[in-house]
């Protein structure tokens, strides 16, 4: 599974091994690998780039900074199935 950023510089994957990896499509190097202790489901990538929404299979939406790798937030949602692309675009 992949989403592009807004210019569509950068795609983020999420894979069965609990990262979430940003990279850049020029280039081809990996810019950040977001590690989880649960499966990931789903991940999505905010217009500009900076920051990321995963989703792990225990139903908690992780809010992260592409430069730093940290998450800023992390919270419960109702489903695993949670889109996250409102969350990404507001931080």
């Amino acid at each position: 599974m992949g989403c592009l950023d807004g210019a569509g510089r950068r795609l983020l994957t999420v894979a069965f091994d609990k990262t979430a990896r940003v990279w850049d499509i020029r280039t081809g190097r990996s810019l950040a690998v977001l590690q989880h202790q649960q499966q990931l489901v789903r991940g999505c990538m905010a217009p500009h780039g900076q920051t990321v929404v995963t989703v792990t299979a225990d139903h908690v939406a992780h809010l992260w900074d592409v430069r730093s790798g940290q998450v800023l937030h992390a919270f419960e949602v109702c489903s695993p199935r949670f889109q996250g692309k409102n969350v990404a675009h507001h931080w």
